[in-house]
């Protein structure tokens, strides 16, 4: 799918981590379905806590290490997008190459401090900070 934004100049906005995830099959885990490799003609990076305007909407990017290591969440104004790090009631695997329990943990800390209401993850239905402060604790306390 990658191509496609390639082929439509689509600007891809992700972490430093990304481009050698997107080109290793074995880290994208695209090698349980083909050993394709994903070529990306160019990567915006983002660092943790940097902000960019797209069309004048606001992103903020949120590094969130731990199911993969080039984990990344979103904040628009009160919507976080949190990709494979957190779900409505659960977290995203840290059982493959590149994940990390401990940084699973720290990605977690970090988006509970975050002030936002509604949780649009990367499967699954939406959620809200409510939701997440009873989600988050629980997997906080399995993984300490």
């Amino acid at each position: 799918y990658i191509e496609e934004y390639n082929k439509e100049n689509i600007p891809i906005y992700a972490s430093i981590y990304a481009d050698k995830t997107a080109k290793e099959p074995k880290l994208n885990v695209s090698i349980m379905i083909s050993p394709k490799v994903y070529k990306i003609s160019k990567i915006n990076v983002l660092k943790d806590n940097e902000t960019v305007n797209i069309d004048g909407i606001i992103v903020k990017c949120l590094y969130t290490p731990g199911h993969s290591l080039d984990s990344v969440s979103y904040l628009i104004d009160d919507k976080l997008f949190s990709g494979d790090t957190l779900f409505s009631v659960a977290i995203g695997r840290t059982g493959f190459i590149d994940s990390n329990e401990k940084d699973m943990l720290n990605s977690l800390l970090k988006l509970n401090k975050l002030d936002y209401k509604e949780l649009y993850p990367g499967h699954g239905r939406a959620s809200n900070k409510d939701e997440q402060n009873q989600n988050i604790k629980q997997w906080l306390n399995i993984l300490k």
